[in-house]
């Protein structure tokens, strides 16, 4: 008789451990740390020189004509997650709102301890007068493609924006953050 009652005690401990309900003690919390990169900063140094960490009150303006159309854009990244450095994707990208539904990839990086962008990276690039954008990371060998972005312009110049979006490598836990941009 004995035995019964303790297969069932022991039944429902091991059930209600696989259910999550058992804790090892009263007091005791766990948390678990998101691996979701968390997005710090994103600025822009507009082809004038104006950079937004510095002087986020005036408005950017990039221009093919003025620097070759370059641009700078940089950020900041907490991916630090259990206990180290998570890899992560930055995707740039340029539209006519402030967030990504129907705007266009200007490029998609991978960010890491062993990267070219850890906890901080930028991009340089060029706005040409064929309205196409092309960025790299700087020291790399590898050149993004040249990307048309004639479809955001009704008019020249055209405010649009540029948004930067950090996500975990598979691409689902994302933040996100734009910047308006007068494109000339």
């Amino acid at each position: 008789m004995k035995l019964p009652l303790f297969i069932l005690l022991i039944s429902t401990i091991f059930i209600g451990a696989c259910r999550g309900e058992i804790s090892a003690s009263a007091n005791a919390t766990i948390e678990v740390e998101s691996s979701s990169p968390q997005l710090i900063a994103f600025n822009v140094i507009d082809s004038y020189g104006v950079n937004t960490e510095f002087d986020a009150h005036i408005p950017l303006t990039v221009s093919p004509f003025q620097d070759d159309g370059f641009f700078e854009i940089f950020w900041d990244v907490d991916n630090f997650s259990l206990g180290f450095d998570e890899d992560y994707q930055v995707n740039f990208y340029i539209n006519d709102r402030p967030g990504i539904n129907n705007s266009i990839l200007i490029s998609a990086n991978f960010c890491g301890f062993f990267d070219r962008c850890n906890d901080f990276g930028y991009q340089q690039c060029f706005y040409n007068s064929d309205l196409s954008v092309s960025c790299t990371l700087p020291n790399s060998d590898l050149i993004d493609a040249t990307v048309d972005i004639s479809d955001l312009f009704v008019s020249i110049p055209e405010p649009l924006y540029m948004v930067l979006e950090v996500c975990d490598v598979e691409g689902f836990n994302c933040d996100v953050d734009a910047w308006p941009v007068l494109f000339e």
